[in-house]
């Protein structure tokens, strides 16, 4: 029984550390994000088709608090306002698992800057990141 016991350990111990070493495998995307004078840009390398990346932005557009403003089904890109500012995006192919998405926005009117605790291009990227279950860190630049 005793040996059995300790059979059992080592295999969870086992299994743990293959679960650990999993999850160091799985990719955080960084988001770049500025604020320039003419809006805010988030950028990232995304490991996902720019295709299911386009797909889902759609999606989430047609879900959420957002209206279409264009949509360019060839080029990948959409553009939705939330009455306050509007923001682009694009995913652009790198290869056929991976793409660049850039999402770009306006400043808000000064009345509206404080309305929303996260601005357009950042509450898009995080959205389509949450969509698309890929993990992902923020840097403010």
């Amino acid at each position: 029984l005793m040996r059995h016991k300790v059979l059992v350990q080592r295999l969870l111990a086992l299994a743990l550390v293959g679960l650990q070493a999993c999850v160091l495998l799985i990719p955080v995307v960084v988001i770049r994000y500025l604020r320039s004078l003419a809006g805010y840009t988030a950028q990232a390398q995304i490991p996902v088709a720019a295709e299911k990346v386009y797909a889902a932005a759609d999606a989430l557009a047609q879900e959420k608090d957002l209206q279409i403003v264009s949509r360019d089904h060839q080029g990948l890109k959409i553009k939705v306002t939330d009455g306050k500012q509007e923001a682009s995006l694009k995913a652009a192919r790198i290869s056929a698992k991976k793409c660049e998405v850039t999402v770009t926005a306006n400043v808000p009117d000064a009345k509206d800057k404080k309305a929303e605790s996260k601005e357009l291009a950042q509450r898009v990227f995080e959205r389509l990141c949450e969509r698309l279950g890929v993990r992902y860190t923020l840097t403010k630049e």
